[in-house]
């Protein structure tokens, strides 16, 4: 039986990850990303309704979730695992590199709509769909539907070029700056959302993080780098913003949340601290013929393995890579800043750090001379 969720009850129900079977009733609105739970394929799988969402009813099954909306509302339904959403109210779907989306928006004064979203076990290809628009009151709702190719493996990045290339750099170098100035990417483990109000310790840490990327709470007093607090204000949220527009995260509002944290994550690693020497432009003189490392994949900000081991352990011998901390496995940028000198030493172009198929070319040219 289906049961009636009084608004008075509506965190509580979001507590228990929208239990299925049960209906949410009233004027709805997600002030933060909120997480519900299907069984896809007899999986059990997360999808996040995105903060800002509205709704006048949502019914959770075991597999499908079904939402009303009416004029002036916007809904939107997310997955990180990047499955095909299919639904019966024609939208359209987006899908980038990190998750699959859908989303509605009705004009003002325009008849309510019930659309069920049913998500398939397969992932959708890299797309991006019309929108989602959904500009009448019963038509279809923005565009030719979804993708529905199976599971495609993530396509191997390509070197960033133009304003794409730039922007890259300068993360790049904010961080290394922060790294002379001794301080230390953070490694802290966020697991909370946080927002205008927050406070604990994850706040003082994603405050150090901003910090030593360079993009500073405050340049004097609290905030500031070494006077960082456990509030997070509207200086932080004005930080975290110019962060995240500079890292592709959208929307770039200030709002931490689970697709911040997978980026926070994903370039989290120690910058290296200074030499206590000059550093002097490092000759290009190849090693002796030796045995050449079978790179199988391109190598950018965020890989790690083996390989990117081997390439710091090649730039050492190289005297391109000088992190005190030694080869680490993890390509973080003292490892693009010493792969882009090396590409430039060897007239490589675009000498921009990404280890791609050229950069592979040139290292068993030169490791087998």
């Amino acid at each position: 039986m289906i049961t009636l969720i009084k608004k008075s009850y509506f965190l509580l129900v979001l507590s228990l990850f929208l239990i299925p079977g049960v209906v949410l009733a009233a004027d709805l609105t997600f002030s933060e990303d909120t997480t519900i739970n299907l069984s896809i394929g007899g999986t059990s799988t997360d999808f996040t309704i995105i903060s800002g969402s509205t709704a006048d009813e949502i019914t959770t099954e075991t597999s499908a979730l079904t939402f009303k909306i009416s004029g002036g509302q916007t809904f939107t339904l997310r997955s990180a695992d990047r499955k095909i959403l299919d639904n019966d109210g024609g939208l359209s779907q987006n899908c980038p590199s990190a998750y699959s989306e859908i989303s509605i928006t009705l004009p003002s004064g325009s008849g309510a709509r019930t659309i069920k979203v049913t998500p398939s076990s397969s992932n959708c290809s890299t797309l991006v769909g019309g929108g989602g628009g959904g500009s009448g009151g019963g038509g279809g709702g923005g565009g030719g539907g979804v993708s529905t190719s199976s599971a495609t493996p993530t396509p191997t990045p390509t070197p960033a070029t133009g304003t794409a290339a730039i922007a890259s750099q300068i993360a790049a170098l904010q961080a290394q700056i922060a790294g002379l100035s001794g301080q230390t990417v953070s490694t802290f483990q966020f697991t909370k959302n946080l927002t205008i109000g927050s406070s604990g310790e994850d706040v003082k840490a994603l405050q150090k993080f901003l910090n030593a990327a360079g993009f500073k709470i405050a340049n004097s007093g609290p905030g500031s780098p070494g006077n960082e607090t456990s509030l997070f204000g509207s200086l932080t949220r004005t930080a975290l913003a110019k962060w995240q527009a500079a890292n592709a995260v959208s929307p770039a509002s200030g709002y931490f949340g689970p697709l911040t944290r997978a980026k926070i994550t994903s370039v989290s690693v120690p910058v290296a601290t200074p030499l206590a020497t000059p550093l002097v432009t490092p000759v290009q003189t190849p090693p002796t013929s030796g045995t050449a490392f079978n790179f199988t994949r391109s190598l950018t900000l965020g890989s790690r393995g083996t390989d990117v081991k081997a390439l710091q352990d090649y730039l050492t011998s190289t005297g391109h890579y000088k992190y005190s901390g030694g080869s680490t496995g993890i390509f973080g940028p003292v490892t693009q800043t010493a792969v882009a000198a090396w590409q430039k030493a060897n007239d490589l172009s675009p000498a921009v750090g990404y280890f791609g198929s050229l950069s592979k070319a040139k290292y068993l040219e030169l490791i087998n001379k």
